[in-house]
């Protein structure tokens, strides 16, 4: 994705669905996932298909579609990595972009 801040060089998911920590995926022209089944491959894509699809759109004041095609990942409940919860009972997850 090329735009005025450069392109993506980064994805960034903390308490999305397996990423319980903070995780930053490099992307490059030809990114390759690899790993065995439930190991977060489609999850990776689906985080940044959605937050691709805010910058592409220029949306960025709107909230990313995570149940788009080919991705279904459902309500907030099954995204949010599930034992991270706060003191207050709250759960949030975290997905971003850092550019070049």
């Amino acid at each position: 994705m090329n735009s005025a801040m450069g392109e993506a060089s980064k994805l960034i998911l903390q308490n999305f669905r397996c990423f319980r920590k903070e995780q930053r995926g490099r992307l490059r022209p030809i990114t390759l996932l690899v790993g065995e089944n439930s190991t977060g491959k489609s999850s990776f894509l689906a985080g940044y298909a959605a937050i691709n699809q805010c910058f592409k759109d220029r949306i960025l004041n709107d909230e990313p579609d995570f149940n788009r095609d080919p991705f279904e990942l459902g309500s907030f409940e099954d995204i949010v990595y599930a034992t991270d919860e706060k003191a207050d009972g709250s759960k949030e997850f975290c997905i971003g972009m850092s550019f070049e």
